[in-house]
């Protein structure tokens, strides 16, 4: 999926289990992992995925494009959903020559 993500300078994150990864592409589209939903489903699907998966980590994907409230809005759904662990995912700045 192709999602140009912000660069930033910062150090990765470990889960001891796979987190889930939430991607929001430039058209504003939401996955869950590679499946499309609608926003309003986010919290709903999130929910489900929590009861079977105790101590889920969630990773969300943002294409730079995409507002910052769209991505606070995603936000918003997945703490309503349970989930305290969120990571947002990011691009390492190359190191400058």
């Amino acid at each position: 999926m192709d999602v140009n993500l912000p660069k930033v300078e910062a150090s990765g994150i470990s889960a001891k289990d796979e987190p889930l990864v939430i991607t929001i592409n430039r058209d504003r589209r939401i996955f869950i992992n590679d499946t499309a939903f609608r926003p309003s489903e986010l919290q709903g699907k999130i929910a489900a995925i929590r009861k079977t998966r105790s101590g889920l980590t969630v990773l969300l994907r943002a294409d730079e494009s995409v507002p910052y409230g769209h991505v606070m809005g995603a936000m918003a759904a997945i703490r309503k959903a349970g989930i305290e662990q969120i990571g947002l995912v990011t691009e390492p700045v190359e190191a400058a020559r």
